[in-house]
């Protein structure tokens, strides 16, 4: 406390002051030389003392930047002195410049330091001091009032929260002064909610309800749902009302789910008239929210006029908008009316598939009949969302009429005569499984495996498809998928299936999935550098993603199959999206950068996004797959060890530099084909004795005929001894020399 009390000492300390009503510039020298005081350095100092002097190489833009970088946290006091030093540098010959000039030079920096070094000490006191520290509460109601005097908010907020452990009934009244309207500080009425928490919840939800309806403010209404939620549930239809109010308004996502949740459980007086005007407002936020509320109402067992609430949801059944009827038709299920499974089976029937998910979500935990029998259309819909959902909500079924009436219904779907052999798998196989714990567990075990999908898709394939031949189109897709199959198997990918343009790959390592999309466009890019025309290049998007799924029929299903999904449509034109569990798994062979969070369709929440780019310099071997396979095809050549006599060496050594000179001359037409092919094969005879035999039976075998040449050249006369060459193969180019070439490589190994 002694070191508070010094720190205080120091801040409270009155420098030479300037009053604005005994000069004209007396305002802008105030404001300017204290922001200078809290904020600045010398380094800033200076600067603008020179710039003020006309002495500085400076810009104005290079002093707004360091004055900038000085606004990381400024108190509400301080605003007024950025705003006043940003004029001098903006107006640096005004009339009186050198008296400010002279008045900043007087400036004493470091008062920031001051400050937080006391701020701190203050949060310190909060936590250690106790009841036994009431003595200290005179001095820290002082610094309580100066800081709030001085604007100096935060600091202020510490003193409160170190005043609460001192002394409760000061602190409460340090409370009540913040709450007064008009509001002074936004930040001392949010602390002051959040002491009243713990210090009086009498005193809380007056003045909560007070600050709620003064206020439009998003961190202020976020704030006070916060402080006020740890209290019971609230009978004031005042704090109802300043709620409710908040719907009408242009709100974030965030203020309005937190609305819905407190008015949806903690508001215990009945406002189901209130929700009316915002439900039929034809405004589909509002509505979405109104009917959420109601919801959670329904569910908390807070409607207490039930007739009044039916009749209105089927006024909402009467309207237009679809996501209101659907919500509303299962408000009526909830409530157990009698017409609501009517209602409920002609949705299921009629909707689309991502309708009757959604349906299907609502009824989880509340299922029987007769919405139970209306199910049964649905176990034949091929879409994998659906079934999903289907399994989700049929699985907590336990009462055994329930479950036979499911299996029915399967049986139904998929055309299974009851005692077969296919009846008896059912439970193993097939979109729907109503099984045990053991059951799923095993089925889990034997069909989930911990896999990276690989989503590859044409951009603007449909305009490709307009624009271009059938025959031009197929030839352009072939060369495509020639790129692409021959990058995904030297990664070790699979092929699970063709959408259309788009392919479905299947990798075991996030690295190989990583390494084979970075080489697969850079491929691209080689292959449309020389194509002229957007309509005659590829362009794709890759999405990686991984986790478990089920691995079963030829196909991969699973939540992890959807997002990388999502990533591939939601990425641009060449790029490489992967999620973080990819990232995590490949950041120490590939260089990423990090796109941020997004939010894909049908995907609850964000995913957080990275782009693989480049792959790093020193990635071992052992984890690239395309130099495991170059090594592993290397090892086999030299594993053989074979021995060469010194004359056989000095004997290719000969067959090359003859075979060297033969090709020149060739090149220069000195030589006929037929001489060229007889002296390839004159020293094919002489080396093949010299090479030893690899393998059990093995001899080197005849090396096959040259080939002839386009151009004819003078005959010469072939050297004695050579043997007798036969036709010309124009079919075979360079084979002989070729040949003899890698007869001599295989026994220099």
């Amino acid at each position: 406390m002694a070191r508070i009390a010094q720190l205080h000492g120091q801040l409270a300390a009155s420098g030479r002051k300037v009053s604005s009503d005994t000069h004209e510039l007396g305002w802008l020298i105030m404001r300017s030389k204290e922001y200078l005081e809290y904020y600045g350095d010398d380094e800033l100092k200076e600067a603008l003392l020179r710039y003020l002097k006309g002495t500085s190489t400076d810009s104005p833009d290079v002093l707004m930047k360091m004055l900038k970088g000085t606004a990381a946290r400024v108190e509400v006091r301080h605003f007024d002195g950025y705003s006043a030093l940003a004029d001098l540098i903006k107006n640096p010959k005004r009339n009186g410049i050198a008296l400010v000039a002279r008045e900043l030079a007087l400036a004493r920096t470091g008062k920031a330091r001051l400050l937080w070094q006391l701020s701190r000490c203050l949060r310190l006191a909060a936590v250690f001091l106790g009841q036994q520290g009431s003595a200290d509460a005179p001095l820290l109601r002082t610094i309580f009032t100066w800081a709030r005097q001085e604007k100096l908010y935060r600091l202020a907020e510490s003193a409160l929260g170190a005043l609460a452990k001192a002394d409760i009934p000061g602190a409460e009244a340090a409370c009540r002064e913040c709450l007064a309207l008009p509001l002074a500080s936004k930040v001392l009425a949010i602390a002051s909610l959040h002491l009243l928490r713990e210090l009086n919840l009498e005193l809380l939800e007056p003045s909560a309800t007070r600050l709620l309806a003064s206020q439009d403010d998003p961190y202020v209404t976020m704030n006070a749902l916060e402080a006020i939620s740890a209290s019971p549930p609230s009978a004031s239809a005042e704090l109802a009302r300043a709620l409710l109010s908040r719907l009408s308004l242009n709100s974030s996502r965030e203020v309005r789910d937190a609305l819905v949740a407190f008015l949806g459980q903690k508001v215990s007086v009945d406002i189901t008239e209130s929700l009316k005007e915002p439900a039929l407002s034809g405004d589909p936020t509002r509505s979405e929210a109104a009917l959420s509320i109601l919801d959670r109402r329904i569910a908390s067992g807070l409607v207490t006029n039930r007739d009044g609430t039916v009749e209105f949801l089927y006024r909402v059944l009467r309207g237009t908008y679809e996501p209101s009827r659907r919500a509303a038709a299962l408000m009526l299920w909830k409530m157990g009316d009698d017409y609501a499974p009517e209602v409920l089976r002609d949705f299921l029937a009629t909707a689309g598939d991502e309708d009757v998910v959604t349906v299907l979500r609502g009824l989880v935990g509340n299922l029987r009949e007769p919405v139970l029998s209306g199910l049964a259309a649905l176990f034949a819909r091929p879409a994998v969302s659906v079934q999903s959902t289907l399994r989700d909500l049929v699985l907590p079924l336990e009462d055994p009429v329930a479950r036979r009436r499911v299996l029915e219904m399967v049986r139904e779907a998929r055309g299974i005569a009851a005692g077969t052999e296919e009846d008896e798998e059912l439970l193993d196989d097939g979109p729907v499984e109503v099984r045990s714990e053991r059951s799923s567990f095993q089925f889990e075990r034997e069909n989930m495996q911990e896999l990276v999908m690989f989503f590859s898709d044409i951009v603007g394939y449909s305009k490709k498809a307009q624009a271009l031949a059938p025959m031009q189109l197929s030839s352009l897709v072939q060369d495509y998928e020639k790129i692409l199959l021959e990058q995904t198997e030297a990664h070790n990918g699979e092929l699970v299936k063709r959408m259309g343009d788009g392919h479905l790959f299947i990798f075991e390592e996030p690295l190989h999935a990583a390494l084979c999309a970075i080489r697969l466009q850079k491929k691209l890019r080689l292959f449309n550098k020389y194509r002229v025309g957007e309509t005659n290049q590829v362009h794709i998007r890759i999405g990686i993603h991984g986790g478990r799924v089920v691995r079963k029929g030829g196909d991969v299903l699973g939540n992890a199959v959807n997002i990388a999904s999502r990533l591939e449509s939601a990425g641009k034109p060449g790029s490489v999206w992967v999620s973080s569990w990819i990232a995590e798994r490949v950041k120490d062979g590939v260089h990423l950068r990090d796109i941020g969070q997004i939010t894909v369709k049908n995907i609850s929440e964000p995913v957080h996004v990275f782009e693989p780019y480049e792959i790093v310099l020193d990635l071992p071997p052992g984890l690239d797959p395309t130099r495991q396979a170059r090594s592993a095809s290397g090892g086999s050549s030299a594993s053989a060890q074979v021995r060469l006599e010194a004359g056989a060496y000095a004997e290719i050594v000969r067959c090359f530099s003859a075979l060297a000179g033969a090709c020149k001359e060739a090149r220069s037409g000195e030589v006929p084909v037929a001489v060229l092919n007889e002296r390839v094969l004159a020293r094919w005879e002489r080396l093949k004795p010299r090479l030893p035999r690899i393998g059990p039976g093995a001899a080197p075998s005849a090396a096959p005929s040259a080939p002839s040449s386009a151009a004819p050249a003078p005959a010469k006369s072939a050297p004695a001894g050579s043997a007798a060459a036969g036709p010309a193969n124009p079919g075979a180019k360079d084979t002989a020399v070729n040949g003899s070439v890698a007869a001599a490589k295989g026994g220099a190994s």
